[in-house]
């Protein structure tokens, strides 16, 4: 049925209507909305974002989620607690994961240890974020020679072996430190040996991103007012980074806890104050399988924080439209990031 002059004008003006109501919900969402709203409808991301927050929240208050649970302390001995040729015991109402060979609750042991996985994997991640930024920055902005210097040097940091390096550096710091003592046995190697592992794949997201920044034309109106090129990368590029950046080392923290897993587990550093997870799982290997509690605890722990972590980074990833910028394809980053959507964040 054909449709009159009357009709055609009153559907017309009713898709218009339609249509610019659309376009206003679009320009009304900020690229932060938008962003919450891509995160938001990813369940898997947003529960892996809750779950890393409570272990946050549990590392951050060990001692007082010990003392509310009525815990001894990661450190109190009870020989009386143990089996025969101080062996560890099992669950019990007042240890509700077991006890080890001193007597410590376990439980209390694997908050604390918690605590002190995360502070290294932290510490190393944002030490490796902060020195790939600034090689990333000027491996893409000073042109060629820089970054071919740069890629070369990052070349060697990845093509070495982070296990064997670290071997290398816990029996020359074991003892006495390295550098005059400036880097002491225990934690501080191994938050080092995490960042020289770790800086090789920032800094080439950062020079990706940095060389599809310096084409967008926010840049190219920057040069044409006379910016300086100090005032054009620190306050029109460099403030574009910080999401893919912070995405990133969401990622980057949950390979750093296995890496530090690792480590400790190899005796790397020599003992730290207190355990982290890789040192509750190496004391445990002794006693399997009769033992077999003494491990599950730290080995959960250390699996729902890294696959936490890992899906939450993912979710961020996709949320802030970032899928290139990928631990396993660090090259392929550096081309395939969109810096106009990076753009959006300044």
């Amino acid at each position: 049925m054909s449709l009159g002059a009357p009709e055609m004008a009153l559907r017309a003006e009713m898709s218009g209507t339609r249509v610019d109501a659309l376009a206003g919900q679009t320009e009304a969402l900020t690229p932060r909305q938008l962003f919450w709203r891509r995160f938001r409808s990813d369940r898997a991301a947003l529960v892996a974002a809750i779950i890393v927050i409570a272990l946050l929240v549990l590392a951050i208050a060990a001692p007082l989620v010990v003392r509310l649970l009525g815990l001894p302390g990661p450190d109190v001995q009870d020989v009386k607690l143990t089996g025969a040729f101080h062996s560890p015991t099992g669950p019990t109402l007042a240890h509700p994961f077991g006890v080890d060979q001193l007597g410590r609750d376990l439980l209390s042991r694997a908050l604390y240890a918690l605590r002190l996985s995360l502070a290294v994997a932290v510490a190393g991640t944002a030490v490796a974020a902060l020195l790939g930024c600034i090689l990333g920055l000027l491996a893409g902005w000073f042109g060629r020679w820089p970054g071919v210097v740069i890629s070369l040097v990052l070349d060697l940091f990845q093509a070495f072996p982070v296990l064997v390096l670290g071997l290398a550096l816990g029996a020359a710091c074991g003892a006495g430190g390295c550098v005059s003592g400036a880097l002491a046995p225990g934690a501080p190697v191994i938050i080092f040996i995490i960042a020289i592992s770790s800086f090789a794949p920032v800094t080439r997201i950062v020079r990706g991103q940095v060389l599809a920044l310096g084409e967008e034309e926010f840049v190219a109106a920057a040069r044409s007012l006379g910016a300086s090129p100090s005032r054009i990368l620190f306050r029109e590029i460099a403030p574009n980074l910080v999401a893919p950046v912070v995405a990133y080392s969401i990622l980057l923290i949950a390979t750093n806890m296995l890496l530090g897993a690792a480590l400790t587990f190899l005796g790397v550093g020599g003992e730290p104050p207190g355990s982290t997870l890789g040192g509750l799982i190496a004391e445990s290997r002794i006693y399997l399988p009769a033992a077999w509690w003494y491990l599950v605890l730290p080995g959960v722990v250390l699996l729902l924080a890294v696959v936490a972590f890992n899906v939450a980074g993912d979710g961020l990833l996709r949320a802030l439209n970032l899928q290139a910028v990928r631990p396993s394809r660090p090259h392929r980053g550096e081309s395939r990031v969109g810096s106009a959507r990076s753009s959006e964040w300044r």
